[in-house]
């Protein structure tokens, strides 16, 4: 098979439930009907199901007959996994490794995208730089504008688009958002240190593609809308905080939401962090508090040693490393998945 442009990845762990105020409409299909009405067709699909084993036959039972590629599995193997805690940075990561496309575009299962949006990713991909999309959302009364990337740059209308640097979206989240898959190999995906409780995985992510040197345009043409759904699924669970890992970190950012800097919710210690800040910040006092001001830490501060200190943490996994050995094909008898290491 040729290699597609886009790699849609998918990462779900909801039950096949109808949306609130949708109720012809289930989870699933929804992503699937999303990808057939797309006017640009050089792509495949990749969903990742924490649920997988409750539906493994879902796929070839509801859409046995498809014009473009779609791979449907598990989440590989972690520790979290073995839990049944909250994993989403793993089941991203997951697709990654099966990823075949020049980038990779990251979706939320519960939203309705315009039939153009592939069509209007397609061009930054092939220019590699990414991008992303407005959001909103529907809770009952029409769709509402909720995205704050748009807002803190300023761009009025639906039909503008603006090109930034990665870090200052501020996350890369859901929202349809597109990557090119080697910059993301280059950060090594997302940090699944973040999985097991409170996620932040998506402004972890952004703001090591910015430091990286990647280039996002804010999309104004599609149409992202995300809907309320019945209801979650009791069968994933999030962490006690006592059994958190540390690893992870969010940087202090000075602005509005100084929470930041605690990812791992309760579990970073003051020592940790004081170590973390000490190897970033460029000029410290006596106290190690940063001499820098706002302006000055936003050009040197979280871009010039941040990919050098992911670099050294490889923590879990290295996903170019994992991508050598990974098949479509041998998807399903795949070790990693099946959870015989």
């Amino acid at each position: 098979m040729i290699e597609p442009l886009l790699t849609v990845v998918v990462a779900t762990c909801r039950p096949d439930k109808p949306f609130r105020h949708h109720k012809d409409w289930h989870v699933l299909d929804r992503i699937i009907e999303n990808c057939k009405k797309q006017t640009f067709r050089d792509f495949e699909l990749i969903i990742v199901d924490l649920l997988y084993d409750y539906r493994s036959s879902w796929l070839g039972d509801r859409w046995p007959d498809l014009d473009f590629p779609v791979l449907h599995l598990i989440d590989k193997s972690s520790v979290f996994r073995e839990l049944n805690l909250t994993r989403i940075c793993c089941a991203k990561n997951t697709g990654l490794l099966y990823a075949r496309g020049k980038a990779v575009v990251f979706t939320d299962d519960g939203q309705d995208w315009s039939e153009n949006a592939f069509e209007c990713l397609a061009p930054w991909a092939r220019n590699g730089a990414g991008a992303t999309c407005r959001l909103h959302r529907d809770r009952g009364r029409g769709p509402i504008e909720v995205d704050s990337r748009w807002m803190a740059h300023k761009i009025e209308g639906t039909l503008r688009t603006k090109v930034v640097q990665a870090d200052g979206i501020g996350y890369l989240g859901g929202t349809l958002s597109m990557v090119p898959l080697e910059k993301m190999i280059e950060c090594n995906g997302f940090d699944e240190m973040f999985d097991g409780s409170r996620q932040l995985e998506d402004s972890d992510m952004a703001r090591r593609l910015g430091a990286a040197g990647l280039k996002m345009a804010l999309e104004g043409h599609p149409t992202v809308v995300e809907y309320a759904l019945t209801e979650c699924d009791g069968r994933i669970h999030r962490m006690n905080v006592e059994a958190k890992c540390n690893g992870a970190y969010i940087y202090p950012i000075w602005n509005e939401n100084p929470k930041r800097i605690r990812a791992n919710d309760h579990a970073l210690t003051d020592e940790m962090l004081d170590t973390f800040m000490t190897g970033e910040c460029v000029r410290l006092d006596s106290d190690n508090r940063c001499m820098e001001s706002r302006d000055e830490c936003k050009g040197s501060w979280h871009r010039r040693s941040l990919m050098n200190i992911y670099k050294d943490q490889r923590l879990v996994f290295d996903l170019a490393e994992m991508r050598k050995k990974r098949s479509w094909s041998t998807v399903h008898t795949d070790p990693v998945l099946v959870g015989d290491l």
